[in-house]
């Protein structure tokens, strides 16, 4: 971390470093096709149309001091994204936060906004086999 001191402007240099990871989960329901009753010899009509409904979860936790930010977006995306960092950023506003992400598409991409008390890091992991 003590590398990430020349990455915050100098006004900040007071206030202390958190490490924080972030991850997103998909929650949600895919509806299935049921069975149903009919008189033997007839073969039921029945219309079906499969739904699946998504909700995605949003968290930072910092394993320091347990201090968590979730947030439950419609979407997992970019504009979904750079709303997450802002309102940890709001919340912690007597940090400087370090965020450890995958690199997930919406993670790395250019058009994200970091904040003034913000770092990113994108964590690289390997597949073991």
């Amino acid at each position: 971390m003590v590398a990430a001191q020349d990455d915050f402007p100098d006004e900040l240099r007071a206030l202390p470093i958190r490490l924080y990871y972030q991850d997103e989960a998909r929650f949600g329901i895919i509806n299935t096709i049921q069975r149903c009753w009919c008189m033997k010899g007839i073969i039921p009509s029945v219309k079906q149309q499969l739904i699946r409904e998504y909700s995605y979860l949003f968290t930072a936790v910092c394993p320091e001091n347990g201090t968590t930010c979730s947030l439950v977006m419609p979407t997992a995306d970019t504009q979904a994204m750079d709303i997450f960092p802002k309102t940890l950023s709001e919340l912690q506003l007597k940090e400087r936060i370090i965020l450890c992400m995958d690199k997930a598409g919406w993670h790395t991409t250019k058009q994200l906004q970091i904040t003034r008390n913000k770092f990113w890091h994108i964590l690289y992991h390997k597949i073991r086999k």
